[in-house]
């Protein structure tokens, strides 16, 4: 009977005692291995030999295209938690923004679905857990937060520990909070003195001083223009235009799949130039006397500065509780704001798509420019 049978690819017909049985076989690489297909009819379930022909050709389609689509389900039955370790381990992150991954995971994930199948999580239950945190939680930590679950369905997808990413049916909720004070700090022009004086007088070793000195020229151009630290990090001299007095602002301090790495800023409207104040000027001479790297801000060991050595820094000269390098690009943003810089500029000097940004999440108001705009109106006549 089985030469009668038609040849198909994929397919083999087998004899087996009084019955006759059709298989679907094919191998296919999963991650770097390579495993087996199959599936086996039994003609004695059909009418015929053609009928049973026909389903296993109607199977072996299927089946193909599926592996050549969305792939097979892996049989290993992975944890959220499990699939999150792994994304970490591939994604070579910074230390700092490692922090954060982890926080914003351990606080909205983990305790709910950390220790769950992730095969089993529903798009629902995603959705729900963020609309719960609506009343309590701004727009930027929902994002983040749904940022980390496309991370984890995107790297379950690759691993076949899901069939689709689920991710792509979740609606993100907008935020109802209303925060009742700041949760940006206020960076004085006295506390950046301070830490200058602190910085440049921090060590008799040669080595330990020359990052203390960029570092102090690091901390004056941030707060002169505004730019992301990881930007800064990322500065070479080609940047730098004296005679026009510019920066272009092309590149920051990341990662890529290989790990740490200088790569394109975050979008289109990153890439700016902006002009050079006198003091962040001669900041940026002292900094590019000092080496004669192509990046400006190159440490004493050949390394590129990060985010987690500086606050290591700011932790061993006991200023973390006062400021980060970070709060002086919202401190520049609010500063520009209340000096009546309208927000069109502000929003291309800080590389933002929208001025909603540059004055919803960076620029903040304080007390006494509250207080000074009430007396303003205090001293008009009615």
């Amino acid at each position: 009977m089985a030469k009668k049978v038609r040849k198909e690819k994929y397919i083999t017909v087998q004899s087996k005692g009084k019955g006759t049985y059709i298989t679907v076989r094919f191998t296919y690489k999963f991650s770097e291995e390579t495993k087996t297909y199959s599936k086996t009819f039994n003609v004695a379930d059909y009418s015929s030999v053609a009928e049973c022909m026909n389903a296993a050709c109607r199977h072996r389609d299927i089946k193909r295209a599926e592996l050549a689509t969305t792939g097979f389900q892996s049989d290993a039955n992975f944890t959220v938690n499990e699939i999150t370790e792994i994304y970490v381990a591939k994604k070579h992150m910074p230390a700092s923004s490692k922090r954060v991954f982890y926080s914003n995971y351990n606080n909205y994930i983990y305790p709910q679905f950390g220790e769950r199948p992730i095969k089993n999580i529903t798009a629902v239950e995603i959705e729900e857990s963020l609309n719960a945190m609506r009343t309590e939680r701004s727009d930027e930590v929902i994002g983040r937060v749904f940022g980390i679950w496309k991370s984890i369905f995107s790297t379950a997808r690759k691993l076949r520990a899901v069939s689709a990413n689920i991710t792509e049916e979740v609606t993100v909720p907008k935020s109802r909070y209303y925060p009742d004070e700041r949760t940006v700090k206020e960076v004085s022009d006295e506390q950046v003195d301070e830490t200058l004086k602190m910085l440049r007088n921090h060590s008799d070793r040669e080595s330990t001083q020359f990052n203390m000195d960029l570092l102090a020229y690091m901390i004056v151009l941030c707060r002169q223009t505004g730019l992301r630290p990881a930007e800064v990090f990322a500065l070479k001299r080609s940047n730098v235009d004296f005679v026009n007095r510019t920066i272009t602002v092309n590149c920051q301090y990341g990662s890529d799949e290989s790990g740490p790495a200088v790569v394109a800023v975050k979008n289109k409207t990153s890439v700016r130039q902006i002009p050079l104040t006198l003091t962040a000027e001669l900041a940026l001479k002292g900094a590019m006397g000092m080496s004669a790297n192509e990046y400006i801000f190159t440490k004493w060991e050949g390394n590129l500065f990060t985010s987690g050595y500086i606050s290591s820094t700011f932790h061993d000269l006991g200023i973390e509780d006062k400021f980060s390098i970070y709060s002086l690009r919202h401190q520049f943003s609010t500063d520009m704001i209340t000096s009546n810089v309208d927000p069109r500029t502000v929003m291309e000097l800080m590389g933002h798509t929208n001025t909603d940004m540059s004055i919803g999440t960076y620029a903040r108001s304080n007390e006494e420019k509250k207080r000074e705009a009430l007396a303003e109106i205090g001293r008009r006549k009615s």
